[in-house]
């Protein structure tokens, strides 16, 4: 694994307990939400799925719910080690494995499905990444993936939004709950390695895709607006939190 995904893995360590405990919860409060938008976009033959960035395990569990033979990887050794423990305790078969998403370590055309859910903004050399995925990918393979532009920092209307959205959400609601230990030095040195903190999505996205050999690339702004309860929608109306799906051509 190389240095940057290690550094990568270490940040996510410090957060790996405290955000199985917000996955808990997600798994109540939308679950359903999130599993109609992983089926409804799954490709239409094939079960075995790759979870990248898979964190404590949610996408990965709530495919393997549905009958999918499915696989985890994330470069944080305690958010595996978190995913594992939450799969034994809903009984659900998912193979759970410490590794850098950039090169993951599978034969070419393993998998029907990969997904990822805000797993693409840390990326340090993304092309790397998304030309590997293509490769473990199946032809006819499906790659969907939501993310949003959390680390940009070119937009100070934005940020101020983001801002002024945090306050009202704390107003109402309370602190929001930060799953972070670990120190600032950490953070920042992690998210210095983010290719996006100087590019706006989900152009991006929708331009390079095609260029590394995805075919019928499809974009759905907003999605966030189609799974959080109304009281969390403070926190994302500023935010544009995106889906993405590429195929790998037949």
């Amino acid at each position: 694994m190389k240095e940057q995904a290690r550094t990568i893995g270490k940040r996510w360590d410090c957060s790996a307990a405290g955000y199985s405990d917000i996955i808990q919860k997600e798994f109540e409060e939308t679950g359903g939400v999130w599993t109609r938008l992983l089926l409804d976009n799954a490709p239409a033959v094939g079960k075995k799925a790759l979870d990248i960035g898979t964190g404590p395990g949610f996408f990965a569990m709530l495919l393997a719910m549905n009958g999918y033979e499915v696989t985890g990887v994330d470069c944080s050794e305690e958010m595996i080690l978190q995913a594992r423990r939450n799969a034994v305790e809903r009984d659900l078969t998912v193979e759970f494995r410490v590794m850098d998403s950039h090169d993951p370590d599978f034969p070419d055309n393993s998998f029907d499905y990969i997904v990822l859910r805000n797993a693409t903004w840390p990326l340090f050399d993304t092309e790397k990444a998304l030309s590997e995925w293509l490769r473990v990918l199946r032809p006819g393979g499906r790659l969907m993936y939501v993310d949003a532009n959390w680390p940009y920092v070119d937009d100070p209307e934005l940020t101020r939004k983001l801002s002024e959205a945090y306050a009202r959400y704390e107003q109402a609601n309370g602190k929001a709950f930060d799953s972070y230990t670990g120190n600032d030095e950490l953070i920042e040195s992690a998210d210095r390695l983010s290719r996006f903190a100087h590019i706006l999505r989900p152009g991006w996205d929708r331009d390079t895709l095609p260029k590394l050999g995805y075919c019928h690339v499809n974009v759905i702004p907003r999605v966030n607006e189609t799974i959080y309860p109304r009281w969390k929608q403070e926190l994302y109306d500023c935010m544009d939190e995106f889906l993405v799906t590429a195929d790998k051509p037949e």
